[in-house]
Parts: C-alpha cells; sequence; structure tokens
C-alpha cells in the first residue's frame, strides 16, 4: 500500500487554478492628463454710459462694441488656462446695472458674448499657445421715463470651464 501525502498548500494553489471561481483576475490600463486650471480676471465692467432724466429708453452695448472715450463699453475678462484648449463662458443668471451715483437699479437682458481668438459669439472660446483669451460681454438696458440721470453700471459675473 502506497500512500502519498499532498501538502495543503498544494490543494489550495489547485483550487485557486481551478474555474470553480475562487480566483479572478483582470488587466486595464488608465492615463490622465492634467490641465492647468482656469481662471477669470475682470479686467472692466458693462458701462451703459451716462444717461439722462425724463426720458425712457434701451440702451444696447454689443459684446464686439469697442469701449468709447467716455467709457461705454461691454465688460471684458481676461481667461487664462492650458495652451490651445476650448473653453465655455456662463454668464450669471441675472446682472444689475446701477447707477454710480444714485444707485438706481435696472436689469440687465439679452447678454451677448465675443471672444477674442476665436471671434465666436456662442459662448465658446479657445485660449491662445500662451494660455490666454478675451472675452467680452454685452448687454441691454430699459429704462423707465421715472429713472434718474446717473451713469449705468453692470458688474457681470461669468463663469468659465473646459470642453
Amino acid at each position: 500500500m502506497i500512500s502519498a501525502a499532498v501538502p495543503w498548500f498544494d490543494i489550495l494553489a489547485m483550487l485557486a487554478a481551478s474555474d470553480g471561481g475562487y480566483a479572478s483576475h483582470a488587466a486595464g490600463r488608465a492615463s490622465a492628463s492634467v490641465v492647468d486650471p482656469l481662471s477669470v480676471t475682470a479686467e472692466r465692467d458693462l458701462d451703459f454710459g451716462l444717461l439722462e432724466t425724463g426720458r425712457s429708453g434701451t440702451v444696447v452695448v454689443s459684446a464686439v462694441d469697442p469701449v468709447s472715450r467716455d467709457g461705454t463699453g461691454p465688460a471684458t475678462f481676461l481667461v487664462r488656462g492650458g495652451p490651445l484648449l476650448n473653453y465655455r463662458v456662463k454668464p450669471e443668471r441675472r446682472a444689475i446695472a446701477r447707477g454710480r451715483s444714485t444707485g438706481a437699479e435696472v436689469e440687465v437682458t439679452d447678454l451677448t458674448v465675443a471672444t477674442k481668438n476665436l471671434g465666436r459669439r456662442d459662448w465658446t472660446g479657445r485660449l491662445d499657445v500662451e494660455g490666454k483669451d478675451r472675452v467680452a460681454v454685452g448687454g441691454t438696458i430699459t429704462l423707465p421715463a421715472d429713472a434718474p440721470a446717473d451713469r449705468y453700471v453692470a458688474e457681470v459675473l461669468v463663469m468659465v470651464s473646459y470642453e
């Protein structure tokens, strides 16, 4: 009678190698790219100019308008991030123009945008080789006849994110 003793660790190794569900194997590959964070610096506010009293009307400042000699013009922002990457601009839902002297408030509507590098007006932009772009934001205010004479300026808030 010949008997053989099989050590326990050999039995466990055989069970682990079998198809009995005791062992599993997975392989994969992952990669990640780290990009520079986006930053936005406000350069100037949206300026509707000095408006007279007793006259109702609508004032439109386009995002593509240059700043005039009296200071009227779009809000501008410097966007910085990773070179040659696309980004999206999202304005705050509500903007208010305030009279600098009186504090009178008027809602800003119909916000528009223009980006320097792409010249686009659809709220998207592209950073240049240095990772920079400029964004201009225009808008519209409608003044009632009883609005006080003042220079109406709006601080527009925007958020940017990579696309």
